[in-house]
């Protein structure tokens, strides 16, 4: 780790090494990843009490004396789950909530732990929210546009989040041409008992499935 960590009396230094209290470290509400494995946070934090934190978190000053993560979730998560009393954190510049949104996922892209659908929501947050079209988008998280579009087809209103859970869980294809054979059946109930009840089944099966509901 570089530098050396200093006390709390400095933490409103940008660039700083500090050690942080957990208590005063909280999650960025708007962070893409929502799922954790519990074991492996157990294990990182075991690790993390046993031989120490290899890598700080960044962290920056909100209201009230606190700091919200900008990256690091897992291992907040992880020390609490220990009971750690403190985290070596670099403190950063507040940054807007596009540009936090759009550093999280591409940190999430490059580790290979964000799902799907999780990186389908935070697409669909700097579309919705932060008024982003898919060409932006795509060039801000290094993906292709067919590529963004085809997630943002599964935060369509007509898709139940049952489904979105299936996706996640590895029991439903993802493919735009699935999706469009969904938005064929009348309701959302109807697609979402045909999901469950073709879960684990081919994206052809599905197509074909909604065809003769017809």
């Amino acid at each position: 780790m570089v530098g050396m960590i200093q006390q709390v009396e400095e933490l409103e230094v940008v660039g700083a090494v500090v050690s942080l209290p957990v208590s005063r470290i909280v999650r960025n509400p708007d962070q893409p990843r929502k799922r954790f494995h519990e074991r492996k946070l157990q294990e990182l934090g075991e690790s993390m009490r046993d031989e120490g934190q290899q890598e700080p978190v960044k962290v920056f000053p909100v209201e009230d004396g606190m700091f919200m993560l900008e990256n690091g979730e897992r291992r907040w998560r992880a020390a609490q789950r220990v009971r750690l009393a403190t985290l070596n954190c670099i403190i950063v510049s507040r940054p807007d909530q596009r540009e936090l949104l759009v550093n999280s996922v591409i940190m999430g892209l490059h580790q290979e732990n964000l799902t799907p659908m999780e990186e389908a929501a935070a697409y669909h947050t700097l579309q919705n929210v932060h008024g982003m079209n898919t060409f932006q988008i795509s060039k801000a998280v290094g993906r292709s546009d067919p590529f963004v579009r085809s997630r943002l087809i599964w935060m369509d209103t007509r898709i139940p989040e049952g489904i979105r859970e299936l996706i996640d869980n590895h029991q439903f294809p993802k493919t735009p041409d699935v999706a469009n054979a969904l938005f064929t059946l009348p309701n959302n109930d109807v697609r979402l008992k045909l999901a469950q009840r073709l879960a684990g089944k081919t994206g052809k099966a599905i197509i074909l499935a909604c065809e003769k509901y017809l």
